[in-house]
C-alpha cells in the first residue's frame, strides 16, 4: 500500500493528525481526532467505505431518542445528530482553541501555551464539575490567564469577560512595572 500524507484532511468527522506507523500486515494507521473531541486509530479512512467517526456517529445514528439534547443511550446526552447542546458546544470550543493548530483562536490560546487539565479532556468530566451552561454566558477564565481547569474557569456573560480582559490588561501593564 503507498502512504500518502493525509495530515489535515477531513474524512465525515475525523481530521487526519497523523501518521501512527503500520499494522503487523503494513497497512499504514492513521491518528484521527473526530469532532466529539475523541482521537481514534484507523486503517481505513476514506469517504467511500472507511471510518468516518470515532463510533461517536455510530451510537447516534442507532440510538432511541429520548431526552431533550439526545438519544437515551448515548452517553452524556448532548448531541442529537449534529445538533449539539450549548454546554457541548463551549466543551467542543475549548477544545478547538487550545489542541487543534487550524482553529482561529489557536494563536491565542494553543500556541501561547493554554493548556486544558487531563480530567477536562472527556466531556463527562467537564460537564460534572462546571454543570450545564447557563443561558446567556460562555466559558471564561480567571482573568483570562492559566489553563482550563478547576477552579481557573467558570460560566460567565459577555460583560464579566469584558472586565475580566480589561483587569487582565490593568494587571500585565502593573506587572511590567515591578
Amino acid at each position: 500500500m503507498n502512504k500518502t500524507d493525509l495530515a489535515g484532511k477531513v474524512f465525515g468527522r475525523l481530521t487526519v493528525v497523523s501518521d501512527a506507523g503500520r499494522t503487523k500486515d503494513r497497512h499504514v494507521r492513521w491518528l484521527c481526532l473526530c469532532e466529539c473531541g475523541n482521537s481514534t486509530i484507523t486503517i481505513r479512512i476514506s469517504e467511500a467505505d472507511g471510518a468516518r467517526s470515532c463510533g461517536c456517529l455510530r451510537v447516534e445514528q442507532s440510538a432511541h431518542v429520548g431526552k431533550e439534547w439526545g438519544p437515551r443511550n448515548v452517553r452524556h446526552g448532548h448531541t442529537l445528530g449534529r445538533k449539539q447542546s450549548p454546554t457541548y458546544l463551549s466543551f467542543r470550543a475549548m477544545i478547538g482553541r487550545c489542541q487543534n493548530p487550524k482553529h482561529p483562536g489557536y494563536e491565542t490560546y494553543g500556541k501561547a501555551g493554554v493548556q486544558i487539565c487531563d480530567r477536562w479532556k472527556t466531556f463527562d468530566n467537564f460537564l460534572t464539575d462546571l454543570g450545564e451552561r447557563p443561558e446567556g454566558k460562555t466559558l471564561g477564565r480567571i482573568l483570562d490567564r492559566g489553563n482550563y481547569e478547576p477552579g481557573n474557569v467558570v460560566w460567565m456573560t459577555k460583560a464579566e469577560q469584558n472586565l475580566t480582559r480589561k483587569n487582565n490588561h490593568a494587571l500585565a501593564k502593573w506587572e511590567s512595572t515591578q
